[in-house]
């Protein structure tokens, strides 16, 4: 079963995540904190209590079903947080959780299958409408179409794109699909699949090049991203002739 989108019931999730939601007003507005602080949030790091697959499960729930979005940056930060806190085995469990119970709805796809091919298309020249029958049929064919398509979304897209519009998500998704990969190395399952082919064409679209910015790094850029490209430059040494000023 779902977990209960009330949001006074929240606190029944993990402890954190009801001191977070008590916390937004007092605290500074998301694009004023630090990356490095939002993206610590996705790390495996040990300051963060391990809690049970069931806890992570219910807040992943949360994170898909909840309609405020102003308590959405605390519920994927406890999201986060805790799938990072799982054992391997019980990250395995709550993705395979994911692709089974929040993907397509079948029953209603195979109604709206029905309903489409119920519907009588005339012979001739399709794409003229000569009178209002026409009209009426082509209108009918365009709402199970579209009815169709919103089907055929998987719920876990709802999570994929809600983690990439918060900071530190796309990163988090890149690690999300490593883990899938693995466990797929593991286990070819089906639904695992389906998954990972969902996030992969995310991914291919959200890191489009048509999408990124460019933009010329300076030493105005922060430390961490300077010592990167200083750490993993392979062909050239880095000097100070690289940055503008």
């Amino acid at each position: 079963m779902r977990p209960n989108n009330d949001p006074s019931k929240i606190s029944s999730f993990s402890p954190s995540l009801s001191n977070g939601i008590n916390q937004m007003m007092t605290d500074p507005p998301r694009n004023q904190r630090s990356t490095d602080d939002s993206c610590s949030n996705f790390s495996a790091s040990g300051n963060h209590y391990e809690r049970t697959l069931d806890v992570v499960k219910d807040s992943m729930g949360l994170a898909i079903s909840l309609n405020k979005t102003e308590s959405l940056d605390v519920v994927l930060d406890d999201f986060s947080q805790g799938y990072f806190s799982l054992s391997n085995e019980n990250r395995k469990k709550l993705v395979i959780v994911l692709a089974k119970e929040y993907d397509l709805n079948r029953i209603q796809v195979r109604e709206l299958l029905k309903q489409y091919l119920g519907l009588e298309l005339r012979s001739g020249n399709e794409g003229e409408l000569s009178n209002v029958d026409d009209e009426n049929m082509f209108s009918a064919f365009y709402r199970i179409e579209r009815n169709l398509r919103q089907a055929l979304k998987p719920t876990y897209n709802v999570l994929f794109e809600r983690l990439n519009n918060y900071t530190g998500g796309l990163k988090f998704l890149s690690l999300l699909r490593a883990d899938i990969l693995s466990f797929l190395g593991e286990e070819n399952i089906a639904s695992l699949r389906a998954l990972d082919s969902c996030l992969k064409e995310k991914l291919s679209t959200w890191l489009s090049p048509a999408v990124l910015e460019l933009h010329q790094i300076t030493w105005d850029d922060s430390a961490s991203l300077l010592e990167k490209i200083v750490t993993y430059e392979a062909v050239h040494p880095i000097s100070n002739r690289y940055f503008g000023s």
